[in-house]
């Protein structure tokens, strides 16, 4: 299973999630769930009820079984960054993938 959640940084009001927050976010809750590998993408999105410029959104990917496990640890992840940061969006999607690897 492919699993990427949508952090956004927007916290209204003319604030956003800082860097120094996102990183201690990210040793603090993010890594020990998934000591074994992820991948972290920057960019600008917007959210479905924002009309204003793009922020900045990261991005979480994680390869995983598809187990209760994992999905538990990814709604922690999402409920963690609700309770720091507030009005910032988050949204989690899903896809099942197939990895071939190459020798």
């Amino acid at each position: 299973m492919k699993s990427e959640i949508y952090f956004g940084s927007d916290m209204g009001a003319g604030q956003s999630v800082s860097q120094q927050a996102w990183e201690e976010f990210l040793s603090e809750v993010v890594v020990p769930r998934f000591p074994a590998g992820l991948t972290l993408l920057e960019g600008l999105g917007r959210g479905l009820r924002s009309s204003g410029p793009l922020t900045r959104t990261r991005i979480l990917i994680v390869i995983h079984p598809n187990a209760g496990d994992a999905q538990a640890r990814l709604s922690e992840i999402e409920a963690d960054y609700r309770k720091r940061f507030g009005s910032a969006g988050v949204f989690h999607i899903d896809q099942p993938v197939r990895i071939q690897q190459q020798q």
